[in-house]
Parts: structure tokens; C-alpha cells; sequence
């Protein structure tokens, strides 16, 4: 499992679960954190409007028809569909 979305909020993960079930989580950043103040910064005063990036919401039940298939779509148009995890 590839861990590639940040949160602001803790996250508790058992190593027991990972390790009976033969898991490896791995982290990934593709930015360096030294833009993450101007890119906050352009978010606050409304120069970056992040809702606007965001194509979808969708539930669990709808990963793969509303989720992975748009986004595998080679014709398609969807960019970012977040899964929410309590729908």
C-alpha cells in the first residue's frame, strides 16, 4: 500500500494488522515541503481555489464505477474524485 494523500489529523495504524496480513506501507511525496506555505498561502487569499479541483466525492461502494473507471478513462476528463470513507 502506497500512502500518497496528506491529513491534518492522526492516523492509527496497527502493526499487528499489517504484519498477519503481510503489508508494507510505503509513504510518497512528490513535492518539497518548501512550497507548501506558498501554496497554502495562494489557497487562503483564493488565488489557487482548490474546490474547483476536485471533480467528485464519491462513497466506498462507488470506487470503481464512479472512482476508478472515470479516472482510467483515456477520453476522459476527471482529475481528482475523493472516496468518502464516512457516506
Amino acid at each position: 500500500m502506497v500512502l500518497i494523500g496528506l491529513t491534518n489529523s492522526k492516523v492509527e495504524i496497527s502493526p499487528f494488522d499489517l504484519i498477519v496480513r503481510d503489508i508494507r506501507l510505503q509513504g510518497s511525496l512528490c513535492y518539497p515541503t518548501s512550497l507548501w506555505p506558498r501554496v497554502f498561502s495562494m489557497i487562503e487569499s483564493g488565488r489557487l481555489p482548490v474546490d474547483q479541483l476536485v471533480d467528485a466525492v464519491i462513497s466506498l461502494d462507488e470506487l470503481v464505477d464512479k472512482g476508478f473507471e472515470p479516472l482510467l478513462d483515456p477520453s476522459g476528463t476527471k482529475m481528482k474524485i475523493l472516496v468518502d470513507l464516512n457516506a
